[in-house]
Parts: structure tokens; sequence; C-alpha cells
């Protein structure tokens, strides 16, 4: 009960000395779950940021088996120095460790210290980006199950680094359940190809999480088959990249962001969803928004139906993923909504991203279906929001139009008058922006 109380490392490792009963108790506690920064609230209910060595840590459980035992998270940047985290008086105190580490390594290993290599910081001249793999490659956790860390694209290390330590059989995360790899840089991506061995040596892997990455040489036959949640936001994946699903037959949950300009790396809903067909019979969460661009390619962006989904209960999209080309508007008294035809019936929410005005009629069928009609007999929950805030005066970009509130209101009255819970107008532009890094 006391060490449920205890929010902060420094008392729990204090608490934990004073008897051997309570280290007993504590030291679990206090190696379970290691972030290179940790972020506490203070008395003053604000944000205190401490900063944790990577490197310390890691040389501290590899030499004690016992405390190793005891880590099922880790949450790391694989550098001192992070857009998060400003913070130069820091970055110089402990980037020291990093820099031992290498000897400790090369002599683990039984290679010269050459062969491991780190990029020089081009901010202080001192060694600001030894990876992750580093790490890695001294300290066997053998029940560790959570790992996140941030990549940065231009270490040069990293990718030889993770090919030394693949080479040796008994580096396998057996553990290894939830998996997040993230590029430190908004402005960057990493490649796909450099982390590849950490999710092929994941056998047991459940949840993965990809955010600004790229695909060009990848291999792309890695085993899935465990895996039950894939991320993939910011990310620029050639039509290969689709074929990371071929295995996924047990996948429940699958979320695809992307905001950014390069529509021609941009995978889009229609491919997306066929590369999911694998697992359509174990789908129940699907979120994918795009950003509908005005050019050719994007006019096929349509997804044909998720009717074949057996099991698919929720679904966040931004309408656009729905209509395509080949969708011509049929005739006014037989007209049917996009999303009458095209969602499952065993749909239980729905969001809808970046809706125009445009798009009532098609919504007030859908509410009338589900509503009267019974074709959506397990619905309970939609959400629908508009589009960006308004330009200010200086951007050059054209007004969402939003529906009116006579629009809303008539929405409102239909879906909870059939039981439906109806939010409208939520902020899921600034969900977008947050799991995006844009500014507000």
């Amino acid at each position: 009960m006391i060490y449920e109380d205890i929010r902060d490392n420094r008392t729990v490792s204090r608490l934990s000395r004073t008897c051997r009963f309570l280290w007993e108790l504590g030291i679990p506690l206090l190696y379970k779950k290691f972030e290179t920064f940790d972020i506490n609230d203070d008395i003053n209910h604000g944000r205190h940021t401490h900063y944790q060595s990577l490197s310390a840590f890691i040389r501290t459980v590899s030499n004690n088996q016992y405390l190793a035992k005891s880590v099922t998270e880790m949450s790391c940047t694989t550098s001192a120095f992070t857009k998060h985290y400003d913070r130069e008086d820091l970055f110089r105190q402990y980037s020291q460790y990093d820099s031992a580490l290498v000897g400790d390594v090369a002599r683990r290993l039984g290679v010269p210290v050459s062969n491991i290599r780190m990029s020089s910081a081009a901010l202080w001249g001192v060694s600001s980006r030894s990876s992750f793999a580093h790490q890695l490659l001294v300290c066997t956790l053998p029940n560790l199950r959570t790992l996140e860390f941030k990549v940065p694209s231009s270490s040069e290390g990293f990718n030889e680094c993770l090919s030394i330590w693949a080479k040796n059989p008994s580096n396998r995360l057996w553990s290894l359940t939830e998996l997040k790899i993230e590029e430190e840089s908004i402005s960057r991506r990493f490649n796909f190809a450099d982390v590849q061995d950490i999710i092929r040596y994941s056998p047991n892997l459940e949840s993965l999480s990809l955010k600004r990455c790229y695909s060009i040489t990848a291999d792309y036959d890695l085993d899935l088959r465990n895996l039950k949640s894939l991320r993939i936001i910011e990310s620029r994946f050639h039509r290969e990249g689709l074929f990371l699903c071929k295995y996924c037959r047990h996948l429940e949950n699958f979320t695809y962001i992307s905001f950014g300009p390069h529509w021609a790396m941009d995978r889009l809903p229609a491919e997306i969803v066929v590369a999911l067909e694998p697992a359509k019979q174990n789908l129940k969460q699907l979120e994918i928004f795009h950003f509908s661009r005005d050019s050719p390619r994007e006019q096929h962006q349509g997804i044909q139906s998720l009717r074949d989904f057996p099991v698919l209960e929720t679904v966040t999209l931004n309408p656009g993923a729905l209509s395509s080309s080949s969708d011509a508007p049929p005739h006014a008294a037989s007209r049917s909504s996009i999303f009458v035809e095209k969602l499952p019936d065993s749909l239980v929410t729905l969001t809808l991203v970046n809706v125009s005005r445009d798009l009532f009629e098609d919504i007030r069928l859908f509410a009338q279906s589900a509503t009267e009609g019974g074709a959506f007999p397990h619905l309970q929950a939609v959400s629908i929001s508009g589009g960006p805030p308004d330009p200010r005066p200086d951007e050059d970009r054209p007004t969402f139009e939003h529906f009116n509130d006579s629009e809303w209101a008539l929405l409102r009255a239909m879906f909870e008058g059939g039981g439906i819970e109806f939010e409208c107008q939520s902020d899921w532009w600034h969900r977008l922006r947050s799991l995006c890094d844009m500014a507000a």
C-alpha cells in the first residue's frame, strides 16, 4: 500500500534500501519501467523533467541479472538530446556515459572499437548519437514486454550495430509484445530496413507502431503472424511495403494516418484495405486518415466496400476514403448513401473526420437507415468532425464549409432519437496534429 502511493523512483529506491523485506518488494517496481526522461508532477502541479542515463541503467542491469529480470517496459531516446528536451546542461552531463559504453560493447562482442561507429554531434562536438542498439547488445532483458524508442535517421552506426546484434542467435526478444519506433526529427524519416531485424527477431510481437519511416530496400518477408495491432503514422511506404500485412491474419486493430506532401509514396485507402484482406476475419478496428489531394491518382482512392470484414466494429475515416471517381451520382429518388452501401452491418462506432457540408445528405441517409431501416443493428455511437479551423486572412487556403446549426441539430435528433450516441465537431483535428507532431 505504501509503494502504491509513491510516485518517484528516488523515494522508491530509498525505501527499498531500508531492509531486505522492502528490498524484495521495491526493486521489481523500481526497475519495471525505464524512461530516458522521467516526467512527474511536482507539488505545485508543474512538470518536472529528470534525465536518466540509459547507459548507466544498462550497465547496472547487465551486471545484475536479477535486476534485468524485473524490466518489462522501456521508453528511450537514442540520444541524450531530442526536440522535446532542450536541456544542454543535462546533455553535457550525461553524454560521457554513451562514449564510455562503446568500448564496453566492443569488448563484449570481441570486435575492434572502430567497428562500432557513432556519428558526431552537430551541436556541441560530443557524441550524442550513440544508438539504442549499442545498449541492446550488452544486455539481456528476459522479461521485456514493451519497448519504445526514437531512432535518429542521421546515425551512421545504427544499421551496422543492428546487423551485428542480429547475427547472434541468442539475441531474440522472446518476451517482447509491444514495439514502438519513431524518428527523432519531425522533418526526417528513418529507413525501415534499419529496424527490420528488431521486428524479425521479436517472434511474439503483438503490437507494432511505426512513426515517420520510409521504405525502399527493406525486406518485407517478416513473419508477423502474432501481430494484433499495427499503427503506421506519417510514413512513406512503397507498394511493396503493404506486404507487411500478408502474414497478419490475426490483426485486430489497424491505423494509417498521413498528412505529408509526398503523395506518390502515400498508400491510398483502397490499396490499404486490399492489403488487409488476410485479416478480414479478425479485424475489429480500422482507422485511416489520408489527406485528400487534387490529382488523377487521388480520384481512385475510394474503398470499394468494408462489408467483407464481418467483425469490424470501429471505423474512423475521412469520407474521401470511401468515394471514388467511379461512383456515378444516382437518381435523386433512388439515391443511397455511400456509408450505407460500404460500411459493415457489424459496425458499433463510426468516426468521420474532415466532413464537408456537401456530405450532409449522405450522412442524413445513413442516419435514417441506421435508426429506421435497421441496417446497422449494433451501432451505438457516431462522431463527426468538420475540417481544419478556418484559415487566417494571410493564409492561401480556401475556407472549409461546415454544417450549419440546423443541420447539426437535425442529425443529432435523428441519431439520438434512435438511441445512438452522437457527437459533433469533436476535436479530432487536435488528435491528428498531436499524432503527427504538427503545430496547432
